[in-house]
């Protein structure tokens, strides 16, 4: 997941059970984040799973905000690949 908050970019990834293949365009409903679309989705053969992304804007949130709320959905952040505004 791309996260934009009030001040750059985060990204944080979670590991989900789905009993179809996932494809581009597939509205996910997230407890913490709402609604939002699936970018991209391809399959990763080494590790046998999907790889998708999602981008919201919490323009709203600061890095603090995202990370809490990230965290308590069961989202981790990916430090190394934040990048600020």
């Amino acid at each position: 997941m791309h996260l934009r908050y009030a001040k750059g970019l985060a990204h944080f990834s979670r590991e989900e059970q789905l009993p179809f293949a996932p494809f581009v365009g597939l509205d996910v409903l997230d407890d913490v984040l709402g609604e939002f679309k699936l970018d991209h989705v391809a399959w990763h053969a080494g590790s046998s799973m999907f790889l998708c992304q999602g981008t919201v804007n919490r323009n709203y949130w600061n890095l603090r905000q995202a990370q809490q709320a990230m965290k308590k959905a069961g989202w981790t952040e990916e430090p190394d690949a934040r990048t600020p505004d």
